[in-house]
This record gives C-alpha cells, structure tokens and sequence, in this order.
C-alpha cells in the first residue's frame, strides 16, 4: 500500500468514524413530544360553558423571546368540551395554556405541557 493509498485510507476511516459518532448524538436526543390537551369549559356552579376561545401559546426553553412561538388556538362545543393536538419542533418548549369568555375572568394554566387530561377550566365572573 502507497503512502498516498494510507492516507486517504485513514482519511476515510476518521470521516466515517465522525459520522457515526454524530449520528449516535442525535439520536440520543429525545425527539419533540405532542401535546394534547383533552378538557372541558365551565361557570363556577360546574355548567358547561360554550364559545370559550382556548389557545395554548409555545415557545422554545432556550429562547429568550418574551412572546410566543406558535399559537394554536380551539373552541368549547356546547358541552363546553374541547382538545389541542400539538406536535412540537422544539425537544424542549414551555406551555401556556389561556381561556378567555366575555363576562368572565382569563383562566391562565403555566406549565401547560404537563396537564394530565381531562382539564376542568373554571371560570369566575369578570370583576367590576
């Protein structure tokens, strides 16, 4: 074998060795999870409330960025019933999940992410 034929050779073998070891990183890396949120809307006395705009708001964990990424926005049914299916682009993202009907207080749930389904959103009237 040539000096040159070795070289290339060795070349060869450390690139493959590279790649291999680049793919073996990423796939450590946990892939981006979905989120679904699975719920219900109701008035302080339990009564389904209908119409309620839901939006869960995502930002990536590593952005310094004060306002959300991606919005993905529902609405209750009759039964005050509604769902989010997101699937992420981010390994690692927060949540905020926000409910809004006129006539009553913004339900506001951090940490969205973590909700086990179902969710009861419990509104309180509006102040004065």
């Amino acid at each position: 074998m040539t000096k040159t034929t070795r070289r290339v050779v060795l070349l060869a073998a450390v690139l493959l060795a590279a790649i291999a070891a680049a793919v073996v990183f990423a796939r450590r890396e946990p892939a981006p999870s979905p989120v679904r949120i699975v719920g219900k809307t109701v008035d302080p006395g339990g009564t389904p409330l209908a119409d309620v705009l839901v939006t869960l708001e995502i930002a990536p964990a590593d952005s310094d960025e004060e306002t959300p990424i991606e919005r993905v926005e529902t609405r209750s049914d009759a039964k005050g019933d509604f769902s989010i299916n997101y699937i992420g682009h981010w390994r690692q993202a927060s949540y905020l999940l926000e409910a809004q009907k006129t006539g009553f207080e913004t339900v506001t749930v951090e940490d969205a992410g973590d909700l086990k389904s179902p969710v009861i959103l419990r509104f309180a009237p509006a102040r004065p």
